[in-house]
């Protein structure tokens, strides 16, 4: 398994820097790639990206942003942060929403995050949009995506997908439209191949 980006290997700390909302989309430079799910996203050329594992595994990468300055500790109390992560389908999940762990909100009471989300979904897959609330605290905004197919399985269609990708935005509080334009510009960049 490879993890690179166009810049450099990402292993160990950059700088991070806070992006305006009238220079994201120029500053998205550092594209970071999985080979082993085929999952690459493109991050702000300045923010720390942080690789997300699983059994000391890479299942994806985050960023956490208005938080923790140039660290990778999630606080889901205090930090902001988004990403993207991948997993084998072990358990034969059928469909995109099911890889979502907490129920959905209804958001017809937010109407503003409402009409921000409900256009977002993964390119080139089948995906679901799910804003919930964690036992953590805060918001989450999750986009569940399946894609592949086990080697010689099902190669007629009738078997579930072999991966689950799921790409969030995680608040402490209700996410402000600077978030949900930075999330929406790292989703666009997301690809999910093979």
């Amino acid at each position: 398994m490879r993890l690179e980006t166009s810049i450099f290997l990402v292993v160990g700390t950059m700088s991070i820097a806070s992006c305006s909302s009238r220079n994201i989309n120029s500053s998205w430079r550092q594209e970071v790639r999985n080979d082993e799910f085929s999952v690459s996203a493109s991050f702000p050329a300045s923010d720390t990206v942080c690789e997300s594992q699983s059994g000391g595994s890479p299942r994806g990468f985050y960023v956490i942003y208005d938080g923790a300055v140039g660290a990778c500790d999630l606080d889901p109390h205090r930090d902001k942060s988004y990403g993207i992560y991948a997993s084998f389908n072990s358990t034969d999940l059928d469909a995109p929403e099911d890889l979502f762990p907490y129920p959905c909100m209804d958001l017809t009471s937010i109407e503003t995050l409402r009409s921000q989300v409900s256009n977002l979904r993964i390119k080139n897959t089948s995906s679901s949009l799910c804003v919930s609330r964690p036992p953590t605290g805060g918001y989450s905004i999750s986009i569940a995506a399946q894609a592949g197919r086990w080697p010689n399985v099902g190669l007629d269609g009738s078997y579930p997908p072999h991966r689950n990708y799921v790409a969030s935005l995680t608040t402490p509080g209700i996410p402000t439209t600077e978030d949900v334009l930075l999330f929406s510009i790292f989703v666009r960049s997301v690809i999910i191949s093979g």
